[in-house]
């Protein structure tokens, strides 16, 4: 759904560090910690933090099954194959819209560098470029 009314539609943007590359969990532990932040600090609510903490676990899931261990292959055919498979999976299509917007939201956190003091090392040095 998110896809076919181009909700995602900019998803082709995707972590790519040369100098090394973050992991799926490295990266969701990253996002996770930013919404940990006070509300008033850009933080997100403790509901939001709960609903984000379901879809990182799924995710996570996902692709530990699918083999997929970086950001760097998180783009948008990775998304639609995530969508496709919450649906076989019968999951609502908000929810789908909801997961795959949140997806899209950490992937472009991490290719962006936002609040990069977070971000370790290894995922600094593409950053510079």
């Amino acid at each position: 759904m998110a896809i076919k009314f181009k909700i995602i539609d900019d998803f082709e943007t995707h972590v790519e560090t040369p100098g090394g590359d973050v992991s799926i969990a490295d990266g969701w532990q990253l996002y996770m910690n930013r919404c940990s932040r006070p509300e008033i600090l850009g933080g997100a609510t403790k509901g939001t933090q709960k609903r984000y903490r379901a879809i990182r676990d799924k995710h996570v899931k996902f692709c530990q099954r699918q083999q997929i261990v970086t950001w760097s292959v998180i783009n948008r055919a990775a998304a639609e194959k995530y969508g496709r498979w919450m649906d076989e999976n019968n999951y609502a299509d908000r929810t789908i819209t909801l997961e795959l917007n949140t997806l899209c939201s950490v992937s472009k956190w991490l290719a962006t560098g936002t609040d990069r003091s977070r971000m370790p090392v290894s995922a600094q040095a593409w950053q510079d470029r």
